[in-house]
This record gives structure tokens, C-alpha cells and sequence, in this order.
């Protein structure tokens, strides 16, 4: 569940320090896809995609909120949550290209 490119769900990840798990995984993979995990001026020593969300992982989700507008409080409320969703969700084929 997520979308096609990222089958783990987010939308239930606070971004709350030491918060854990394949859903904090697959938000700092989201993060990558989106070219901004890790955060600028970091690299993936500094910062590995580890599923806990650490400084990093703040820095990169108040970097994303601050490129689409929305509060960068570094915490995944709705609002920043389905901009992930929108920003990495990849359209279905329509069933008439196939015909």
C-alpha cells in the first residue's frame, strides 16, 4: 500500500525524532526519489536510509515541505503526506493502451 513505486505506507510516520520502521524507511526512500534525502550538503554516509528518522530525515522532510509551499515543521501531517503521495505516485497504464 502507497503507491507503485513505494508499497509501504507513510501516511501513518509522525516524522517525531527516533520514530521507526518500514514506514520511516520508505518515507526517506520517498524522500530520495524526490532528490532531496539526503538533505543538501549531506550525504548518504552522513545520512543512510535507516528507517529511523534522525536529524536528516527532519532536514530533508522540512526541505521537501519548504519546495511545496506547506509549513516546514519537519513533521508529516496530511497536508505533506499526499504531496508524497502525489509527488511519487506513478499513473496506472490505462487499460485502452493495450488494445
Amino acid at each position: 500500500y502507497g503507491s507503485v513505486s513505494f508499497p509501504y505506507d507513510w501516511t501513518k510516520v509522525t516524522g517525531k525524532r527516533n520514530e521507526r520502521g518500514p514506514g520511516v524507511y520508505a518515507l526517506q526512500e520517498a524522500l530520495h526519489y524526490l532528490g532531496i534525502y539526503p538533505p543538501s550538503g549531506k550525504s548518504f554516509s552522513d545520512c543512510p536510509i535507516s528507517g529511523v528518522v534522525r536529524d536528516c530525515t527532519r532536514a530533508s522532510i522540512m526541505e521537501y515541505q519548504r519546495t511545496r509551499g506547506l509549513p516546514a515543521n519537519g513533521l508529516i501531517g496530511p497536508e505533506t503526506s499526499a504531496a508524497l503521495f502525489y509527488d511519487t505516485a506513478k499513473p496506472s497504464p490505462s487499460p485502452l493502451a493495450f488494445l
